[in-house]
């Protein structure tokens, strides 16, 4: 990275979720920028925000950057790197949109931003290969220590950075949540939470799948 600043306010986001804006970086294709979205900031720090928000917390509205580093963290002391399934975090910048996360970007098989799960169902692209893709996803994701929030068809891409065995990488959503670390404390809760997440993704997917459907079979 060749600057410290980066303005981002004119630029548009390639993907948007919840929380967090994601930009291309201006000065490396293989990186991104993700920043807190303004609307978010302002609901957590208004006069309006409840108290349990993140106004009274030390990290405030930067929170969801600590969670993900921490499990940076975890993976590396447990496997001396990062595993497949996890996005690889390159450091912070700062942007006229506060500070900015800037992460690998990953890439499908032309070469342009790997597609989420949710867009190959609608394309109707959720082919064995990619099945057993997601399995070894879910093993690998099983057998870690890292702790994940949000586990969706919507923060999982499909990544071909690996050309010869394509994989699933988990793109938002790490981090303990709880206010009693439950999953940091406890290795059985962990795994069982983790269990859970794994059975409501494959309900996602099964609704997903019918929902495609219904729309090729009424187009």
């Amino acid at each position: 990275m060749s600057r410290d600043f980066v303005n981002l306010n004119h630029e548009t986001p390639i993907a948007s979720g919840n929380n967090r804006d994601v930009f291309r970086h201006p000065d490396d294709s293989e990186l991104l920028i993700k920043t807190i979205k303004p609307e978010v900031i302002e609901k957590r720090e208004g006069d309006q925000s409840s108290w349990t928000k993140s106004r009274f917390r030390r990290y405030r509205f930067y929170t969801n950057y600590l969670r993900e580093c921490q499990e940076h963290v975890v993976a590396r002391l447990d496997d001396g790197g990062i595993p497949p399934f996890m996005q690889q975090v390159c450091g912070f910048i700062d942007t006229d949109r506060g500070l900015g996360l800037v992460t690998r970007a990953e890439r499908d098989a032309s070469g342009d931003y790997a597609k989420t799960l949710q867009h190959l169902i609608n394309e109707n692209c959720y082919d064995e290969q990619i099945k057993q893709a997601l399995h070894r996803f879910i093993e690998q994701f099983l057998a870690s220590r890292v702790i994940v929030t949000d586990l969706s068809i919507k923060n999982l891409v499909y990544s071909f950075r690996d050309p010869l065995q394509p994989h699933f990488v988990l793109i938002d959503g790490y981090g303990e949540k709880n206010l009693i670390p439950f999953n940091s404390l406890s290795a059985w809760c962990h795994l069982r939470s983790k269990r859970k997440r794994v059975a409501r993704l494959h309900l996602a997917i099964a609704r997903a799948i019918a929902r495609s459907r219904e729309q090729q079979q009424s187009s």
